[in-house]
């Protein structure tokens, strides 16, 4: 298993519609962020217009079942409130997301990711989400480093498998035979979409699981 190649691999196996979905100015600066947040909740709208508006028009072009959403918008009735959800358009849950503010060391991933028993504590919410609502995928993000997390079932052995870290500055660059690629988050989210599509609500938690570090 290696998650990155496998980004690209998916990436490279889609049929690209070719529709207009956004007017872009060819100046790549204007892709660049230029508005600054202070709390949370501005982190969580900067992420829904850079990745959730974006990546859902791109679904709906590719004829991907998926969206992103509030949470609420599902109507469960947990008691808990995930950040970020996707979900099809009959209202299935597909992923559920824990977004973070990137400026507190703590919730940066890359920080953590060396370190076992760190991150585990940093991806807790977004698991127990996952456990909770019996949903195979999520993701943390502090919208700079996003990591992506799945749960599944190995020869019997529950295990939560998780991404490297993915920066918001990536931008792609194809496989070469000296190098791996280098994916964006973009990418990585129309990878998992694919997926999550097709998965259904699962049968079993994985209660005391293996970690893998790639998936």
């Amino acid at each position: 298993m290696n998650f990155v190649q496998d980004v690209e691999n998916n990436d490279k196996a889609q049929v690209w519609r070719k529709q207009m979905i956004r007017l872009e100015q060819k100046n790549n600066a204007f892709q660049d962020d230029h508005f600054q947040v202070g709390d949370e909740a501005g982190v969580q709208s900067r992420f829904t217009q850079h990745y959730g508006e974006e990546l859902g028009r791109i679904f709906e072009a590719q004829g991907i079942d998926v969206l992103f959403s509030g949470f609420k918008s599902l109507g469960l009735g947990y008691e808990n409130t995930p950040d970020s959800a996707l979900k099809t358009q009959g209202n299935e849950l597909k992923a559920v997301g824990e977004i973070k503010v990137p400026w507190i060391k703590a919730h940066q991933p890359s920080r953590a990711y060396e370190y076992d028993d760190v991150l585990r504590r940093l991806l807790s919410q977004p698991i127990q989400y996952m456990q909770d609502l019996n949903c195979a995928y999520g993701f943390y993000t502090t919208y700079d480093e996003t990591i992506f997390l799945r749960q599944v079932l190995v020869n019997g052995v529950g295990e939560i498998q998780y991404s490297p870290c993915v920066l918001a500055k990536y931008r792609y660059q194809e496989t070469t035979p000296s190098t791996t690629p280098i994916v964006s988050v973009k990418q990585c989210f129309l990878y998992v979409a694919t997926l999550a599509r097709q998965q259904g609500p699962l049968a079993y938690n994985v209660a005391a699981p293996a970690w893998v570090e790639t998936y």
